[in-house]
């Protein structure tokens, strides 16, 4: 699991904590810190569990100041509050705590739309087959690669650009709606949406915009672009 601050990712929480550390070496103690190193705590420090935050951070001033036992860490202070000390080590932890949160989440979401969908992937597989029953023992050629692969090892993708994440990720904005707010349910092995006039919703939207292909399912399993804007509508990067 990774998290991006400020542009740069970080696939740890002590990497995370490193770079923290670096800008704390290079401050100056009791001077406000400023441009890119204020942009990059100015996105870490509001994990922090305790942290009070009246404003946006773009009106807090952040700064090195002296803590008990002649140690030093940031503060952060609000025009007309109390200068309030941010425990690095605790921010970083509460921000992949999270982000794992929200993968949970999100990959319940997923999984939970690919069920709706389900039965629109299985007709297109029965189509394909259906114009090819000469080779049903034979071979097909994948779209992606061209290259000719056994009849049984068929799978259905998404055709670029509209993959399955990008339908999925421009539905919920149509929607308007946060994958975090919307409720799945288990029974008997499967992940699905609660509410079914939303995954009716989600049904129609993908029919009326998916284009399906025949591709193999090891090219498959490598070819699933992700991006990282379901990260920025779940509030966890800004």
């Amino acid at each position: 699991m990774t998290i991006t601050i400020a542009n740069e990712t970080f696939k740890t929480q002590a990497a995370l904590t490193k770079r923290c550390d670096e800008i704390k070496s290079s401050a100056i103690l009791n001077e406000p810190i400023t441009g890119e190193a204020f942009a990059f705590l100015s996105q870490v420090l509001p994990y922090y569990p305790d942290i009070d935050l009246p404003a946006p951070m773009s009106e807090a001033t952040i700064y090195l100041g002296s803590l008990p036992f002649g140690k030093q860490g940031f503060y952060v202070t609000f025009p007309g509050q109390a200068p309030a000390a941010v425990g690095v080590k605790k921010a970083v932890k509460q921000a992949f705590g999270k982000t794992n949160a929200v993968a949970d989440c999100l990959y319940d979401f997923k999984v939970a739309a690919r069920h709706a969908i389900a039965q629109q992937i299985l007709a297109k597989r029965r189509e394909f087959i259906g114009h090819n029953r000469q080779n049903l023992d034979g071979t097909f050629v994948s779209a992606v690669s061209g290259q000719e692969f056994p009849m049984s090892e068929l799978a259905i993708d998404h055709e670029p650009p509209q993959t399955f994440d990008a339908l999925l990720l421009a539905f919920v904005k149509e929607q308007g709606i946060n994958p975090m707010d919307v409720s799945v349910v288990k029974s008997s092995g499967w992940t699905l949406l609660a509410d079914e006039c939303l995954a009716d919703a989600w049904r129609e939207f993908h029919k009326q915009r998916a284009v399906l292909r025949p591709i193999s399912t090891s090219e498959n399993a490598l070819h699933r672009p992700r991006t990282d804007a379901w990260l920025t509508l779940c509030g966890v990067m800004q």
